[in-house]
């Protein structure tokens, strides 16, 4: 009996003996001396480093691998997850996953908000991301919140929705669009104005430009469709 316990403690202390050296091999030996980040396309490498090594244990190969599951990083601007893998006893893979940026628009605050395809707001934020497809809403029907839906009317969500299908569905691309207050969109390509008017026959407008739209390259102007219409054929351009 007296062996058998003796054995089983012996056991304890050799199983002890090596976590704890372990331990301390994990904590004197793993320290991280170099980051690769993946993934990133908003910051520069010293600030994303500066945002996702913020705990101590952020510098440990081990820990900081592991936390970075258990505990995964929150509230950083345009970061949706944060993933770090070992690459050596003294490196890490910190693989940055961003939130998907649908469209920016600019407040009058000088703030940018930046929202998804579900029009839900993703971030508001002094930075500008290059990339990202500019629109000019109208005035916002209260403060944008990250998370939250879009906080316009119902008619600009549905004018946005049309725009988003017809214009892919066209291959047409467009520097700018504008909605104004009064439900008037007005898109920008190159040096033409495209005056699409009210949302009424929004989808049938934007069908009409990839015929016109060819036959005005390198020129400007004002291109009036918004009286466009199955009774009223009409587009004409304005050279300025």
């Amino acid at each position: 009996m007296k062996l058998r316990i003796y054995r089983f403690f012996s056991s304890f202390l050799m199983v002890g003996i090596i976590f704890v050296a372990a331990l301390l091999f994990v904590l004197i030996v793993c320290n991280v001396k170099t980051y690769t980040f993946v993934g990133n396309t908003v910051y520069q490498e010293n600030e994303i480093k500066r945002l996702v090594v913020t705990e101590r244990y952020d510098t440990n190969v081990i820990i900081g691998s592991i936390m970075s599951y258990i505990r995964p990083k929150k509230g950083i601007p345009f970061v949706s997850r944060v993933r770090i893998k070992p690459t050596g006893l003294n490196s890490v893979k910190v693989e940055i996953t961003e939130k998907k940026l649908f469209s920016v628009s600019k407040l009058s605050d000088g703030r940018y908000l930046y929202y998804d395809s579900a029009y839900n707001v993703c971030e508001v934020s002094e930075r500008l991301v290059e990339g990202v497809k500019t629109v000019e809403l109208p005035e916002l029907t209260k403060e944008p919140e990250a998370g939250k839906r879009l906080p316009v009317d119902d008619g600009t969500i549905k004018s946005l929705e049309i725009l988003d299908k017809e214009l892919p569905k066209r291959e047409l691309t467009v520097d700018n669009t504008k909605l104004s207050d009064d439900g008037s969109i007005v898109l920008y390509k190159d040096n033409i104005e495209i005056r699409l008017g009210q949302r009424t026959n929004l989808a049938e407008k934007i069908q009409r430009l990839p015929y016109i739209l060819p036959n005005l390259q390198n020129q400007s102007g004002i291109l009036h469709v918004e009286d466009f219409s199955e009774e009223n054929t009409d587009i004409v351009f304005e050279k300025t």
